[in-house]
């Protein structure tokens, strides 16, 4: 449930238009609470696979496999999204900074034609 939660709050920053510093840092309590899913759910499956404890297969209504494959759809909704504001920010970064290299070249163009 944790994992559905952060991934949740990261989206609903996204929407909110929060600052990036926010989104990563609902993307970091993501990855934590995501890791933790997959080292208890690793471990869960292995005890419901002995047939003594079959009858806890069942998670919030769903088999133990569609429940952790709709986690992990969640957090790779989360993932998509924040990969999507990181990618604009680093193409805005890169165009920012090169900017005053295409200026300065195009100045020496002109001073070499002259």
């Amino acid at each position: 449930m944790a994992v559905t939660v952060a991934a949740r709050r990261l989206i609903g920053a996204y929407n909110r238009d929060c600052e990036y510093d926010i989104l990563k840092d609902s993307m970091f309590e993501l990855e934590k609470v995501f890791d933790d899913f997959c080292v208890i759910n690793e471990e869960y499956e292995l005890i419901v696979s002995d047939e003594k404890y079959a009858e806890h297969r069942v998670v919030n209504g769903e088999d133990i496999r569609t429940y952790r494959d709709n986690v992990k759809r969640c957090y790779q909704e989360a993932r998509s999204v924040f990969d999507s504001v990181k990618t604009t920010i680093e193409q805005k970064a890169r165009q920012q900074s090169t900017g005053p290299v295409k200026v300065a070249l195009k100045n020496d163009i002109v001073e070499f034609m002259n």
